[in-house]
């Protein structure tokens, strides 16, 4: 017995136990050095008078159920960090820390059927190379979790490139391509406008010189002159009115695809704003109506184009809501609003489609999430949205919605 006492004394482990009365009958050297309290100080006496600051309510459960079962019980340290503190056994990294352990509650006695257990035996072990490996698992879990979500960002970012690279190609070349021939028409036009106006006061010259004296059916009163007069001046009307709609529009895409160099600069939001609606106008003006309240806001420093992007999607999302809401010949409503304050720049998107769902509204912002059907919608749209407001202008967005009435999406960037 002496023997197998002195051998307890020599592991690099604590062991003791405890009688009925959770009184220690056993205090080995480890726990001895380790817990500040020598053997004659705590044998004989109730364990949780000795350390009043254990988890009472844990571990007397413990040692209650092995006394009743009589059986061997184990408790990680992934489940209880520590029951003794020994603040100077093992520090983990930074400061002072306390050893992470595993314990085990060994009943002794007789045991087995219709013997009883004298004393549970808790022996506690060292884990805290296990819970160091645990933490360098769990920090490099984290770092290629980060790490991912940087190379989706980053991939997210040169998708958006590519695509305003594109658009801006696009739009500068259709836009060229365009207003040659538009201004040949619209020049012709005007022309042809200055020359019938000319052409009347010929012929109301005339008739006021011949009409009278001439016995022949007369000038004035010829159908098809008539008719010419009244609606020549219409035709030429709508026709100019065509060429400045069109005019407008290859302007505005001169506008929302206007390169990036990579540099910030200032730009009027509200301008912005009108542009890509102008752009997107084939898109919401048979679904929605569209109402504006655009506030007095100073020029922000920022991308541009990017931003032109931001104000397509929320508009695409609200129409796309909208007309998921809405029958023919019923149409919602599109509101934008901007103002700002002493520190940001604000606009507001509101319709009163669908709303978001409540499932899915921590998702909206994951790239390729989308609700969409396959070949409708591929997820990226919120994400860039996201991702130029947030990451590239240090903005927030964010939006209220009620699923059935409509959602608003509001955008902050800094001034």
């Amino acid at each position: 017995m002496d023997n197998a006492l002195a051998m307890l004394d020599r592991l690099n482990a604590g062991v003791f136990s405890v009688d009925r009365e959770l009184k220690v009958t056993h205090w080995n050297l480890f726990m001895a050095s380790n817990s500040g309290k020598p053997a004659e100080q705590v044998l004989g006496r109730d364990l949780f008078a000795c350390f009043p600051e254990l988890p009472e309510a844990w571990l007397r459960w413990k040692l209650r159920s092995v006394f009743l079962l009589g059986t061997f019980a184990f408790s990680s340290w992934k489940q209880r960090p520590y029951v003794f503190k020994f603040p100077h056994n093992r520090p983990l990294t930074g400061g002072i820390d306390f050893m992470h352990q595993d314990i085990a509650f060994l009943p002794v006695g007789t045991g087995g059927a219709g013997g009883d257990v004298e004393s549970v035996c808790v022996l506690i072990t060292d884990a805290t190379d296990a819970a160091l490996s645990h933490r360098a698992l769990s920090d490099a879990r984290s770092r290629l979790e980060r790490e991912m979500a940087e190379r989706q960002r980053v991939e997210a970012e040169l998708r958006l490139a590519q695509k305003l690279e594109a658009v801006g190609q696009l739009a500068a070349g259709i836009a060229h391509e365009i207003n040659t021939p538009i201004q040949y028409v619209s020049d012709s036009v005007a022309f042809i406008g200055e020359a019938f106006a000319e052409m009347r006061i010929i012929i109301e010259t005339f008739r006021q010189t011949h009409g009278v004296q001439d016995h022949r059916p007369a000038l004035a009163d010829n159908e098809d002159l008539a008719y010419l007069e009244q609606n020549v001046p219409t035709a030429i009307e709508r026709a100019l009115s065509g060429l400045e709609r069109v005019a407008t529009l290859v302007r505005a895409m001169k506008e929302f695809g206007q390169p990036s160099d990579g540099t910030k600069s200032f730009a009027d939001l509200n301008r912005a704003v009108i542009t890509t609606l102008i752009v997107a106008s084939s898109e919401y003006k048979d679904i929605a109506e569209l109402e504006l309240d655009l506030g007095e806001v100073p020029e922000v420093s920022c991308h541009i184009a990017e931003l032109n992007q931001v104000f397509l999607q929320l508009i695409l999302n609200a129409t796309h809501a909208i007309a998921e809401a809405h029958t023919p010949p019923d149409r919602g409503v599109i509101r934008i609003r901007t103002w700002g304050d002493d520190e940001s720049v604000f606009i507001s998107v509101t319709d009163n489609g669908c709303g978001i769902a409540a499932d899915i509204q921590p998702r909206i912002y994951d790239p390729f999430f989308t609700t969409k059907p396959i070949g409708k919608g591929t997820g990226q749209g919120l994400a860039i949205a996201h991702s130029i407001v947030v990451d590239r202008h240090a903005g927030s967005i964010s939006f209220e919605t009620t699923p059935g009435q409509g959602t608003t999406f509001l955008g902050r960037l800094p001034r």
